[in-house]
């Protein structure tokens, strides 16, 4: 007869696969050999344990360091990789950047001026929208030409009444001949006064904004008004 130990092994042996997922306390390889060491030394002497059983246990044991070696390797790739992507965002510090935004603030009865670049030509609709995602204003225009463009918002919404100061979205969309609308941002540029690492996330500052990295369309040497002498 079996050892009542050696059942107990052989019942937590069998549910850890099917209870990993709730109690995640799966077992390491380590508390799998000392389970394993443990079985063999507490078999029945006349039932010893058959070598198909153990061949899978010992199959199982593999492929459980296999995985555990290949999520240390991955981490390891994932650290290094992420060291290397900082490393190389550093490198815009001091560099001219052009941003991709949507975002303008309204300060003083004045807003910031929205600079934009028309890649495909077409009629040209700006929508903007408040705090809480309202469209106040949409305004044609006009037709315009493939090139850098501005526009200056009044502060108003389409009702002619004068919003509050704060931070409002807008989004641009250019017309094509076939009335198809393509969405597109605006462009802000300067100087990279900074790059900050939140989390997983890279930033960079610029004109005392702070910007997602992602959001850079184009690097270059800053101007050299720009540039410290």
């Amino acid at each position: 007869m079996p050892v009542d130990g050696v059942n107990n092994y052989n019942n937590i042996f069998t549910n850890t696969t099917s209870e990993s997922a709730d109690t995640k306390n799966d077992l390491d390889k380590n508390a799998f050999l000392k389970l394993l060491v443990a079985e063999i030394q507490n078999q029945n002497p006349l039932e010893p344990m058959d070598n198909q059983k153990f061949v899978e246990q010992m199959t199982q044991f593999s492929t459980m360091e296999q995985m555990t070696n290949m999520s240390e390797s991955f981490q390891k790739f994932m650290n290094a990789s992420m060291a290397t992507t900082r490393l190389q965002a550093s490198a815009v510090v001091g560099k001219y950047a052009v941003i991709e935004g949507n975002e303008i603030k309204f300060r003083d009865n004045s807003a910031e001026s929205i600079v934009f670049n028309v890649e495909e030509q077409g009629e040209v609709l700006i929508r903007i929208t408040n705090p809480d995602g309202k469209l106040i204003r949409e305004e044609n225009l006009g037709y315009k030409e493939a090139g850098i463009h501005g526009y200056q918002w009044d502060g108003r919404d389409n009702s002619g009444t004068m919003q509050a100061e704060g931070t409002y979205n807008y989004q641009l969309v250019v017309v094509d001949s076939t009335g198809q609308e393509k969405t597109f941002g605006g462009v802000d540029g300067g100087t990279v006064e900074a790059v900050q690492f939140v989390d997983n996330n890279i930033y960079v500052i610029v004109n005392g904004q702070k910007y997602n990295f992602e959001d850079i369309i184009e690097i270059s040497e800053a101007p050299e008004e720009t540039q410290e002498t």
